[in-house]
């Protein structure tokens, strides 16, 4: 191939994929000859071709910032949400268009992802949640309570790695059922959202007191060589994955069918805990302490849960669920529900609490007009995801973020997803963000509706 006038083969690479008028479908660039010529994998169809366009993948840029979706040259793939330190300390997004090439690399998170979380925008396509803890190659669903599993099309498909800037992804299969279509189908809108937690461990823990195994815990980028849990456990995780300065923490952790404890790792008592089993079928529960009762300090709690996979209202649960005991600094209690703790079972448990310029977890009472949402104390931090949960009626799930809108206060711009549902994304209330907080006018039971309280 010659190219002709101003263009040159400046930022084309070998093995890079090709498409236009008449190149064959999975052409690629064999060599870089010179500033004006290329050499293809495969002739054109319909002999010598002139004045055609060509299309070029980076295979190490198939996502880009908030503005056209298809990477274009010199589209910047700088980070959207930063820290004061300049890089994110917990939190980043990425929106892209899905190519269905293998090892397609989704980059510009300026971290190493712990846990990523993947929706397709146009299709009705199953939320996909990957984490380091779990490995590679290891799918749960926010709408499904399916076990941990690879992907239905192949166990190398899904996400393939965790790099120091994002993931690697899996090609598309045949069929959009299969889970890596759910993260990479050619020509979809995605989104992707990712946390970083303490880095991945490199080895299982069996220990049961004590120090855990050496590497079974990683504790803010470090692999810890002997690491023992605060509050005296009686379950010793097989991992953790610890991000002390974000305020989360990943745990995998085997279940006894007892009353028990299991250590969080985090500096105080978490604000949000999510548990899945993932050894066999089991929902999505949700500790939040703005759930009634949720941090009593006399009298029963009652386990108040919501599942994160169902539109349902929260409910009690006859003290099972968490063994009728708050959180502490070091410790969640286990009952002996079985979606949080049965015997031989392995599960996972997201750990959340607020940080001061980071992140923050409250609860607010509708009012049917416009309602100002502004966070505890003096924490400060503008927006970038947000979830919002109907704690009193049987309500959708909400998920707002920057990365494809929020729109403003009294407009229907920003586009939600509901993590409970395989739904395409939907046009949703306009959300204006601050320095401390937000802005929304809406009066439906999904967000707003009086004497309905929100989390």
């Amino acid at each position: 191939v010659t190219f002709s006038g101003s263009e040159t083969t400046a930022g084309l690479a070998p093995a890079m994929p090709v498409s236009g008028t008449g190149i064959p479908v999975g052409a690629t660039i064999t060599t870089v000859d010179t500033t004006t010529t290329i050499t293809l994998s495969a002739n054109p169809t319909g002999g010598t071709l002139t004045g055609q366009s060509l299309v070029f993948l980076d295979l190490t840029r198939v996502a880009h910032v908030n503005g056209a979706e298809v990477l274009a040259t010199g589209d910047s793939m700088l980070s959207i949400a930063t820290g004061t330190g300049g890089d994110p300390v917990l939190f980043n997004g990425r929106r892209y268009e899905g190519n269905g090439i293998g090892l397609s690399q989704i980059t510009g998170y300026s971290f190493k992802p712990d846990l990523i979380w993947f929706k397709n925008r146009d299709q009705a396509r199953q939320h996909s949640l990957y984490d380091s803890i779990r490995g590679i190659h290891q799918v749960i669903r926010t709408n499904s309570n399916a076990a941990s599993a690879v992907p239905s099309s192949g166990a190398t498909a899904g996400v393939s790695a965790f790099n120091s800037d994002g993931v690697t992804l899996g090609s598309s299969g045949s069929g959009h059922g299969n889970v890596e279509n759910n993260i990479n189908e050619v020509s979809q809108s995605l989104v992707s959202w990712a946390w970083k937690a303490g880095g991945a461990p490199s080895a299982t823990n069996d220990n049961t007191s004590g120090a855990m195994d050496a590497n079974s815990v990683s504790l803010s980028g470090t692999l810890q060589s002997a690491y023992t849990p605060s509050g005296s456990p009686s379950i010793y995780p097989k991992k953790m994955s610890i991000n002390t300065a974000g305020g989360f923490s990943i745990v995998q952790y085997t279940g006894t069918g007892a009353n028990a404890t299991i250590p969080h790792g985090l500096s105080q008592r978490p604000d949000m805990i999510i548990h899945k089993k993932t050894g066999a079928t089991g929902d999505w529960i949700v500790w939040h302490k703005d759930l009634t009762n949720a941090i009593a300090t006399t009298g029963t709690i009652n386990d108040y849960r919501i599942y994160l996979n169902y539109n349902l209202a929260q409910g009690g649960s006859s003290n099972t669920t968490w063994n009728n005991t708050v959180p502490t600094s070091s410790l969640v209690s286990l009952g002996t529900n079985g979606h949080t703790n049965i015997v031989s079972v392995d599960f996972i448990m997201y750990a959340f609490h607020a940080v001061s310029g980071v992140s923050a977890f409250g609860t607010y009472e509708g009012n049917a007009s416009q309602q100002t949402i502004v966070y505890s104390g003096s924490n400060e931090f503008t927006a970038r995801w947000i979830l919002i949960k109907n704690a009193d009626n049987a309500n959708d799930w909400q998920v707002f973020d920057v990365f494809r809108g929020l729109g403003a206060n009294n407009s229907t711009a920003s586009r939600s997803s509901q993590p409970n549902t395989s739904g395409i994304e939907q046009s949703g209330v306009g959300i204006t963000t601050t320095t401390n907080g937000f802005v929304f006018t809406d009066g439906s039971t999904v967000l707003n509706a009086s004497s309905y309280t929100y989390i």
